[in-house]
């Protein structure tokens, strides 16, 4: 099988890419590309002859990158453009191999987000207090209260005003219904607690 890459540049080549991928993906995902492409890929390897490209030069690429201070979850954001574009550079014949099949981007570490605690939410809700977000964060930490008064009737307390919810569907409101069900219920309010 005959290779052909034409004498390109990965940048050169890269331009091209672009301009075919544009009515294959939504508008956003090429502005994507081409913002990766433009401000990472092009200036570190953008001169570099696409059939010289080699893994090591990739994997030094992102440990670079790394060390400028970028995450790990923008490196793996440039792996994967220029992964899909040398994905279709081996597609169209240019070249034999896709190197960054052979390279490893560095891993995005999981952290598990944690709940503010009792000490944390009085310290949140003293700074806010008085600011116009005040009532906002007393809500969106002050957990609902459902009293079921009859099988599709329920009174919840939210921030101490009573709602009267009228389920239309079944089951009880605010166990585990996700935001974009709350239309189940008609809601109304009925009075403020003192």
């Amino acid at each position: 099988m005959v290779y052909d890459a034409q004498n390109l540049s990965l940048a050169e080549y890269l331009d091209r890419w672009s301009d075919t991928i544009r009515g294959t993906l939504a508008p956003k995902t090429v502005r994507r590309h081409d913002e990766l492409t433009r401000i990472h890929i092009k200036p570190a390897l953008g001169k570099v002859k696409l059939s010289k490209l080699n893994p090591l030069q990739v994997q030094s690429f992102y440990r670079v990158k790394l060390n400028e201070g970028f995450s790990a979850a923008t490196v793996v954001k440039i792996h994967s453009t220029l992964s899909k574009s040398l994905k279709q550079v081996v597609r169209w014949r240019l070249v034999p191999l896709n190197v960054c099949e052979s390279v490893t981007p560095s891993r995005v570490a999981r952290t598990e987000i944690a709940p503010l605690d009792d000490q944390q939410m009085n310290a949140l809700l003293e700074t806010a207090e008085g600011t116009e977000l005040y009532a906002l964060f007393v809500c969106a930490l002050t957990p609902p209260r459902v009293i079921q008064l009859m099988s599709h009737l329920y009174i919840c307390f939210i921030c101490d005003v009573a709602v009267l919810l009228i389920e239309r569907l079944g089951g009880c409101p605010f166990a585990g219904v996700e935001e974009d069900r709350l239309d189940r219920y008609l809601a109304k309010t009925l009075f403020e607690v003192p």
